[in-house]
């Protein structure tokens, strides 16, 4: 077999030579080869080197042959505090830092555009209180692993175009289900992570933004996540899964909370992007299953904008591939919300969550609960909902697919709704219904709608289209 690490300066290129000289502590210089693969990561010697730190010092450059993607010469171990200290020996030069184990931040540090920063699995950069880590050069790392540990107000920020995807895990959050609170806070983290910079042409403002991306799991959050955490209007916000059925936020917090929240903080500038998809929000139970299930009440999947929002409007929502699962709403549309599309997404079991339960299949209706899309906005805050594009969903509420509440002051609450191309099953409950609009400027039902009572509910009092405020 090939060698894959070397001595310098002794003539030798036999690995158990080099393991030998290690145990017995010799003082002679070791180089490594800059290794790519993961494998050769793992391999026993080259841990013994560099993640017990027996020879290499911290932030010394490795002299070594050339491989794919690192020449020789290009390769910075780091450990301990050194991270400070490889980037100051990276230079201007291109080069690789490599953190195999733990590494503190302790003051404000730039890693710059010429920097790769590569993190072993094993590797975790701590970034202490009040510290701010920028990292302008690209990532190496596993998904699968955490790479950062926040203290405090300890803080991560990404450069425009270093990293095409920022991972929740890289932040300590886990996709087993457990730590809710450390899981919350991840998803955070890596969401105040995305790129904002000021643009080289002044009239546009500050843009950014990245693709935070959940790897398939289960994450468990114990409070509200808001997607949209920068209050600038030019940055694209987007959170993202790898499918419905592969990745799935639980809620396992208190009552009367939305899971997440797509708004800007009252005052602040309109914003004008936002993705999110492919993922499921399920509300899980504390005992019992299904409808009869005890469960926090008051769970909203998404919430769009806030309630007593005074001017921040939010425009170009895009909600796709998600599945919303025993919550009071899926998504509840506050004020001066602007083209939100909502497509290929289920609406699944959604009711009234009252503790008690009593009998979700035929309990009573109440405005803005037990409905898959609820519309909220009087324009009298700030500004009317319009432009409601509503395609290729499957619904199954107590209440309704969509329902739009209330005229206050004159003021529509919808001003334009195109429904087509929908699947709704009222069962099993009998007081299900398709569309209710209190207040609406346009509408478009259709085409290719489908209601469907399947006869268990006995769809008693069902309507499929309601126009009014009784």
């Amino acid at each position: 077999m090939v060698p894959r690490w070397t001595l310098t300066g002794s003539g030798t290129h036999d690995g158990f030579f080099l393991y030998l000289r290690l145990l017995l502590k010799t003082t002679s210089t070791v180089a490594v080869y800059a290794v790519n693969e993961e494998a050769e990561m793992r391999h026993p010697i080259f841990w013994l080197i560099l993640s017990l730190g027996l020879v290499i010092p911290s932030a010394r450059a490795i002299d070594s042959n050339p491989q794919p993607g690192i020449l020789a010469g290009q390769l910075i171990n780091v450990t301990g505090s050194g991270l400070a200290a490889a980037v100051t020996a990276a230079g201007s030069s291109t080069r690789t830092i490599f953190v195999p184990v733990g590494s503190t931040v302790t003051a404000n540090l730039t890693v710059p555009a010429n920097v790769t920063l590569w993190v072993a699995d094993q590797g975790l950069i701590t970034v202490n209180p009040d510290v701010t880590l920028r990292i302008n050069g690209a990532v190496t790392a596993s998904p699968a692993h955490q790479i950062f540990s926040l203290r405090g107000t300890g803080a991560v920020r990404f450069g425009p175009g270093s990293v095409p995807l920022i991972y929740p895990t890289w932040f300590g959050a886990q996709a087993n289900g457990a730590n809710a609170t450390a899981t919350t806070d991840a998803i955070k983290a890596a969401l105040a992570s995305l790129p904002s910079y000021t643009s080289p042409f002044s009239e546009m403002g500050t843009v950014g933004g990245a693709r935070v991306h959940l790897i398939s799991g289960v994450y468990a959050i114990n409070a509200t996540i808001n997607v949209t955490p920068k209050n600038q209007t030019g940055v694209q916000y987007w959170l993202e899964g790898e499918g419905a059925r592969n990745t799935y936020i639980v809620w396992t917090g208190g009552n009367n909370a939305a899971m997440l929240l797509v708004a800007h903080a009252n005052n602040a500038p309109n914003m004008q992007n936002a993705y999110l998809g492919h993922f499921t929000l399920f509300n899980k139970a504390t005992s019992g299953s299904g409808l009869s299930a005890v469960r926090a009440i008051g769970i909203d999947g998404i919430q769009l904008n806030n309630s007593t929002v005074t001017g921040a409007g939010i425009n170009r929502i895009t909600i796709e591939d998600i599945e919303f699962t025993y919550l009071r709403n899926g998504i509840v549309v506050w004020d001066a919300v602007n083209e939100l599309t909502v497509r290929h997404c289920s609406f699944n079991t959604l009711y009234n969550q009252t503790n008690p339960v009593v009998n979700p299949k035929t309990d009573a209706l109440v405005n803005g609960a037990g409905d898959s899309i609820v519309i909220q906005s009087s324009e009298a805050v700030g500004g009317s909902v319009s432009m409601v594009y509503v395609y290729d969903n499957t619904f199954n509420q107590q209440g309704y697919a969509i329902e739009a509440l209330s005229v206050v002051d004159g003021f529509v609450g919808i001003g334009v709704l195109d429904f087509h191309d929908n699947f709704v099953n009222a069962d099993p409950f009998i007081r299900a219904g398709g569309i209710r609009l209190q207040a609406f400027n346009t509408a478009n039902i259709g085409p290719n709608n489908f209601f469907q009572d399947t006869g268990s509910g006995g769809m008693t009092w069902c309507q499929w289209v309601y126009l009014g405020t009784t």
